[in-house]
């Protein structure tokens, strides 16, 4: 049962978001860097509140992100424009992994269990959608839903950051489990 998508896939969403939405509102009154730091800073002390220091994180992915653009002005002016979105997708997933790295890096309490906040919990019911009709096919619409909730529900403060990071649902028993419940009791 190998997902196309790893879990940090369906944050990655709400985390761009959220970013976007900070970067435009603070661009105006700092410098670039300064308005994606605070952004970053932001959607993660939104997304993982204490468990996850936000301050080293971005710290960590905003200057690694920096120095990859760096050496490309074209891509750096089209970031400058429009943030992350004016970037191409394999940069926007540089960007995602670098994050990533940086969240893992700067956990802060490896033991508490993420809490799906309901925007977390609606993005990763829509991603995870989109993930079970590729590795299902044409299961009826409302099979695929049910899944959804059932999963959503599922691992809502029953994993780590770091399960929820580096996870592919067939490598991690939790998320295993969960996936195969949900679909067998969603026959």
């Amino acid at each position: 049962m190998k997902s196309e998508y790893t879990i940090f896939g369906i944050l990655f969403l709400f985390l761009f978001i959220v970013i976007a939405k900070e970067l435009e509102k603070r661009r105006k009154e700092k410098s670039l860097e300064e308005a994606t730091e605070e952004g970053c800073i932001h959607a993660t002390n939104q997304l993982f509140g204490k468990i996850v220091d936000s301050v080293k994180t971005c710290d960590c992915a905003v200057t690694a992100f920096y120095s990859f653009l760096q050496p490309n002005p074209e891509d750096l002016e089209k970031y400058k424009r429009s943030g992350l979105n004016g970037l191409d997708r394999s940069k926007r997933d540089r960007f995602a992994s670098l994050y990533q790295n940086c969240i893992l890096e700067n956990i802060v309490d490896t033991n508490a269990k993420l809490v799906f906040s309901p925007q977390i919990q609606e993005q990763f019911r829509i991603k995870l959608k989109d993930t079970l009709a590729v590795q299902f096919g044409a299961l009826p619409e409302h099979r695929i839903n049910a899944i959804c909730n059932c999963l959503a529900k599922a691992l809502n403060n029953k994993i780590t950051v770091k399960q929820y990071l580096t996870a592919d649902f067939s490598e991690i028993g939790p998320l295993y489990d969960a996936m195969r419940n949900c679909v067998d009791s969603n026959k």
